[in-house]
């Protein structure tokens, strides 16, 4: 594809894509838009379908990387990795529909807007870039393992998943609830808890599996409680909690062993 393809009522390539020129931009104002096989080339690709489905049933960005990717979408439904050297924002609720799914940016920004559903595992890989997930995922069928590799800054809403393992630079926890439902929670980089006057719980008691920090927890504005319940699984916070300004109620519900650096300033602490 060299050119813009824009249809009324839906489009669909059924076989591979390569990219061929330029930036490009598939759209239909009514519709679906299917991508059946790989979609590659080395320039961006923007997808729009406002009151349908986008449909990737393979990869993007597997062969050559693209140079970045925008959908935009009533549902975004993805069912292999999506690859690119420039900025990923995926703008609309997102299944995830057969298989694992790896979302990679090339030291760049990697945005989902909407919400993420279905039992595959997701991991998302930015390096250097920052990773901005403004949805719940999980909140209808819970997901598979949940893994961020790298980024310089997370930002992540509630997460019901088998498993969470995020590493970043900076990660801000913006909502009430992280839960494991099989195995263990892992945050490596300093966390801020960022949901507001509320109780931040994190739960990996279905499993019974660890609870893990590697760094500083804090809340720039003080007033947001942390509740862990590990039930028979360990708990560890590996650096400071509160101490640059204070935390809410620190509470540990249930644990095998506990091991907690120090803390600093919280408004009471109950283990």
């Amino acid at each position: 594809i060299a050119a813009d393809v824009i249809g009324t009522n839906g489009v669909t390539f059924a076989d591979p894509v390569t990219l061929d020129g330029s930036a490009v931009t598939v759209a239909s104002a009514s519709g679906d838009i299917v991508l059946a096989g790989d979609v590659s080339g080395a320039h961006a690709l923007t997808v729009n379908a406002p009151s349908g489905t986008v449909d990737f049933q393979s990869t993007a960005g597997a062969g050559t990387s693209l140079d970045g990717l925008t959908v935009e979408a009533g549902a975004i439904e993805l069912a292999g990795d999506l690859s690119s050297d420039g900025a990923v924002s995926l703008t609309g609720p997102v299944t995830l529909d057969t298989g694992a799914v790896t979302v990679t940016t090339s030291d760049d920004a990697l945005t989902l807007a909407g919400s993420v559903d279905g039992a595959e595992d997701l991991t998302l890989v930015a390096g250097t870039g920052a990773v901005d997930l403004q949805g719940a995922l999980g909140s209808g069928a819970g997901l598979g393992a949940f893994t961020v590799s790298s980024a310089a800054q997370l930002d992540l809403a509630a997460v019901r998943a088998a498993s969470l393992a995020v590493t970043a630079g900076s990660i801000d926890l913006n909502a009430a609830d992280y839960t494991a439902t099989s195995g263990g929670v892992s945050f490596s980089g300093p966390v801020d808890l960022e949901a507001g006057a509320v109780t931040t719980t994190v739960r990996s008691s279905a499993g019974n599996g660890a609870i893990e920090f590697s760094s500083t927890i804090d809340d720039n504005s003080g007033d947001t409680a942390l509740t862990l319940d590990a039930a028979t699984g360990t708990v560890t916070t590996g650096g400071t909690v509160g101490g640059t300004s204070g935390i809410g109620v620190f509470t540990v519900t249930a644990a095998s062993q506990v091991d907690l650096a120090a803390i600093e300033d919280a408004d009471a602490i109950a283990v």
